[in-house]
């Protein structure tokens, strides 16, 4: 599944090539996507505006309207933009529609229109299967108490998908919903799959993890680790079984021994933050989020992104929470536990 949809920069990239003349309209168009990247939100959606207002690359000002909507938890407001956009998209290829689709279909769930968000989905998937679709519209079924549907969504998505965090997520949904004995299923279909491959140590030491085998997740980890240095998902998973384990010592020690290797530096600082969340101090662990994000990888963001929410949860800063879970979920719409922060916080 991916973990993020299409960038604004990379749209702006796109228009630049396609050999767009007009000069002002593509300037509001990046000054909004620019803004958009600082987090600037309310003048991300005025630059957006103005390039609706000028006429100018419809399509992607509407999405990026959309997106600054969103970004502020402006859901319905949102759901007009992205509509918009996909009424000015004709002559735009299927990813951005997909892109566009998507967005929409997840703004009406938040904005309690599930029955618009599952038409979404159904209407895609009548034209082409797709294991993510199959996800997304069986979490709405799951969310509104369709446990039928709900499963008979995820099936088809496993059946069809070779992504393996797609049984994860679904046994977090219903992990989430208190309904351990339908997730394990999933898990142990996850755990099967990954007992196929001689090597898949990391995808082995994450079931492990979420069946509270902990010592058979370090073992599996531990042999990611070793066989390749540079696996950054393996190292901050790691970390988490020490810390489950009650072990933060060997966890900070494991940290502190990465923060040389450029390649996990930021990955370092991430597992950092999470030592000193599980203690208490989340000063010094919203200092090691900001550290990492300033290193600018790639890998390590989407984890970041969510380490600096649940900080922000923890020092009772609801609205800086509420913001960065917004903003959050326009970049990783299909992170179910963030969706779910996202919720917990436009209630309070």
């Amino acid at each position: 599944m991916k973990k993020s949809r299409i960038l604004l920069l990379a749209l702006i990239l796109v228009l630049v090539l396609s050999g767009c003349r007009r000069r002002d309209g593509h300037d509001l168009f990046e000054a909004g996507a620019e803004a958009m990247e600082a987090g600037k939100y309310e003048e991300a959606q005025d630059y957006f505006s103005q390039a609706v207002e000028n006429g100018m690359y419809l399509a992607e000002a509407y999405r990026g309207l959309g997106l600054s909507y969103m970004s502020q938890a402006k859901y319905a407001d949102a759901c007009i933009a992205f509509e918009r956009s996909l009424l000015n998209a004709d002559a735009k290829d299927a990813a951005f529609v997909r892109d566009v689709n998507l967005y929409l279909a997840h703004c009406r769930t938040l904005y309690s229109e599930e029955d618009k968000a599952l038409e979404i989905y159904s209407s895609m998937l009548a034209k082409e299967p797709d294991g993510e679709l199959y996800f997304l519209r069986g979490k709405t079924y799951s969310d509104m108490g369709e446990d039928e549907k709900a499963a008979a969504d995820f099936n088809a998505a496993v059946a069809i998908s070779d992504d393996f965090k797609l049984y994860i997520n679904i046994y977090q949904i219903y992990n989430a919903q208190h309904k351990d004995a339908d997730g394990a299923d999933y898990l142990e279909m996850a755990l099967e799959k990954a007992e196929s491959k001689s090597d898949a140590y990391y995808e082995k030491g994450l079931v492990y993890y979420y069946l509270q085998n902990y010592n058979e997740a370090r073992n599996q980890l531990l042999q990611a680790v070793n066989k390749n240095s540079g696996d950054q998902e393996a190292m901050l998973l790691l970390g988490r079984v020490y810390l489950a384990q009650q072990d933060a010592a060997s966890a900070r020690a494991m940290f502190q021994e990465h923060l040389g290797d450029d390649k996990l530096k930021a990955a370092a600082f991430n597992g950092l933050a999470l030592c000193d969340m599980s203690e208490g101090s989340y000063d010094t662990a919203l200092a090691y989020v900001e550290r990492g994000l300033q290193i600018n990888d790639l890998k390590s963001r989407q984890a970041l992104l969510y380490n600096e929410v649940i900080i922000y949860e923890y020092k009772s800063e609801w609205k800086t929470a509420a913001s960065k879970a917004a903003a959050y979920v326009t970049q990783y719409p299909s992170d179910v536990n963030m969706l779910r922060e996202n919720v917990f916080l436009n209630s309070r």
